[in-house]
């Protein structure tokens, strides 16, 4: 992946606007304790530092259900700051934009985008308030990992099975795609079964072992995230089979536990980046706040391979934010451009 530098220091022009202006709230759909969500934090935190934005963070506990009532209840409080992060976690987007319509109040979403269903039926409104979407490439992360698993394995002739997310959010449906569409064209592939652990590494402990019975040739383990990863490692450990010998696993995510597994060599192949898409979006706020405009590709390339003993294997076993930039990530913005508002977010 080409590397272009774009740090977060970024040097600021003069600029006066209210506080208001310069406030954000995250809607962060998951636990504050858990693996991926907290790098998402720490790394939002450290941006909007750098950039000088007032950030507060809302987590829903994986409760669709909370997002949408928490705002609400923002709403009816008259209590909203001037921009707003969300996620479209198992479809739950629109409805908070309904919440949010009329309020004055720019939206951006990052992780989860809208569906183009979902797009096609948003109010002119959001022309102006919604701002440009921060997406990773999720399916180019299910293709690439499963890939490097194959190779992993030696290219040997065996079963393969995916552990996915969840049926509904976005993130979940392209990375388990793009693992499907690589074993598709694997003939020594064969693909048993694709199952939801939920994000959770209890379910998918209990699905591995389901799988490890049905499935004794059992030879490759794709899972969608670190906590489904341990779950499977669990039940593998627990079997006849060698970790990372007769059975290879891929995973995502760069939590110190999963970076310590993949060290281990208990996680063959590893992905991830991603969390970087907050402090993205923060910089983009950033730009739209001082009367610009900053337009992304629709699906960033925040996703690479974590391999042990690298700067980068370092600085995230570290959670060495400080003066991280998006370099590793080859990131840059296609265009930056004076508009007090996006010309097209559609």
């Amino acid at each position: 992946m080409k590397q272009i530098l774009i740090m977060l220091c970024v040097v600021l022009s003069v600029c006066v606007y209210s506080a208001k202006a310069a406030d954000v709230l995250f809607i962060n759909p998951g636990y504050p304790t858990e693996s991926f969500w907290q790098d998402v934090d720490s790394f939002n935190l450290n941006s909007a530092e750098t950039l000088g934005l007032t950030l507060s963070t809302y987590h829903a506990n994986r409760d669709h259900i909370a997002m949408i009532e928490y705002l609400e209840q923002r709403v009816r409080e008259d209590n909203l700051p001037r921009y707003i992060l969300l996620v479209n976690e198992k479809q739950a987007a629109l409805k908070m934009l309904s919440v949010l319509e009329n309020q004055f109040v720019y939206v951006q979403l990052i992780l989860n985008d809208l569906t183009p269903q979902q797009k096609s039926t948003l109010s002119p409104y959001w022309r102006q308030y919604l701002l440009p979407s921060i997406i990773p490439d999720n399916n180019f992360a299910g293709f690439t990992t499963a890939e490097s698993l194959f190779e992993k394995g030696e290219r040997a002739a065996g079963q393969i099975a995916i552990i996915a997310g969840d049926r509904a959010t976005p993130a979940s449906i392209m990375r388990s795609r793009g693992a499907l569409d690589f074993i598709q064209l694997q003939p020594k592939l064969e693909l048993t079964q694709v199952i939801y652990g939920d994000w959770r590494e209890k379910l998918a402990y209990r699905q591995t072992k389901v799988l490890l019975r049905r499935y004794p040739k059992l030879r490759y383990v794709w899972t969608a995230n670190d906590l489904m990863a341990f779950g499977a490692i669990k039940a593998i450990e627990e079997s006849s089979k060698r970790l990372g010998k007769d059975i290879v696993i891929s995973t995502v995510n760069t939590s110190h536990r999963v970076l310590k597994a993949l060290q281990a060599g208990k996680v063959s192949v590893l992905a991830g980046g991603h969390f970087a898409a907050g402090g993205l979006a923060l910089f983009m706020i950033k730009q739209h706040a001082q009367g610009k405009a900053v337009t992304w590709p629709m699906e960033l390339p925040l996703f690479r391979l974590i391999e042990p003993e690298t700067d980068l294997f370092q600085r995230l076993l570290d959670s060495n934010w400080q003066g991280m930039s998006f370099e590793s990530l080859g990131i840059k913005p296609i265009s930056v451009h004076t508009s007090r508002f996006p010309s097209d977010n559609s």
